[in-house]
């Protein structure tokens, strides 16, 4: 059984999260965090997600969510990030960070605590974005300079970072001296449309990863927390997890 603790459990990621461990037989629900002053501090989780109640409260205390977990998968803000992980440490608990909107500092906050206890990075935790930025690095070697690359990410009107942590991930797969351009839309009820294309004289190449269920996202939060579990200190991302040879 593989104890995992969520930050960030009221928001719809975080309850999704906990409604994927309570369904699955080999993981269990060791801690429930929230931020200071939210109204749902000491509810049942079993509540939160709509079940009969689990005996594990919502708490906006990190040592008390975390004390007995495995691993830990933070879904919460960036500024909560610092206090996250130093509980983290003072544990030697494996960190989950799912967080986007990140910035130099909390990247540099990542990587120096990578140095003590296994930490993986993952704006997105989808099988598909990691295959769909395999198959752009390998356009982009086949295509050559000549090809114009766009990455245009699509989300839904509350989403508050822009370009998207996926977006950013994306730009990062190709040479930074290659002239590239992002572009983002905010819109509706869109789960998450990342579109990379390659623009020649005489054709354009697209290659595109549309999400359809928010669940891809939790249950690959889980795969990738049980990955981490028992992995040495060390930086890792979710081409770590799910290794693909071009």
């Amino acid at each position: 059984m593989i104890n995992i603790a969520v930050a960030g459990c009221t928001g719809r990621m975080g309850r999704l999260v906990l409604e994927q461990i309570n369904e699955s037989p080999n993981l269990v629900i060791a801690g429930a965090l929230a931020r200071d002053g939210n109204p749902l501090i000491d509810q049942d989780v079993g509540s939160l997600i709509g079940l009969t109640p689990l005996n594990i409260f919502i708490t906006d205390q990190p040592k008390e969510a975390f004390i007995n977990a495995y691993v830990i998968i933070e879904f919460s803000t960036p500024d909560a990030l610092e206090s996250h992980v130093k509980t983290a440490l003072d544990f030697e608990i494996p960190f989950l960070s799912c967080v986007t909107g990140l910035s130099e500092k909390h990247h540099q906050l990542l990587q120096n605590a990578s140095k003590r206890i296994p930490v993986l990075f993952a704006p997105n935790t989808s099988l598909g974005i990691v295959v769909l930025r395999k198959l752009a690095q390998l356009a982009a070697k086949a295509l050559g300079p000549n090809y114009d690359i766009n990455i245009l990410d699509i989300h839904h009107r509350h989403k508050k970072d822009s370009p998207s942590g996926t977006a950013l991930m994306l730009k990062d797969s190709f040479d930074s001296s290659r002239p590239l351009e992002c572009t983002s839309l905010r819109a509706g009820g869109v789960y998450g449309d990342h579109t990379i294309s390659f623009a020649g004289e005489n054709e354009v190449i697209n290659i595109e990863h549309r999400a359809l269920n928010r669940k891809l996202f939790a249950q690959g939060a889980l795969d990738a927390a049980k990955w981490l579990k028992d992995k040495k200190p060390g930086l890792y991302s979710m081409e770590d997890v799910v290794e693909i040879t071009l």
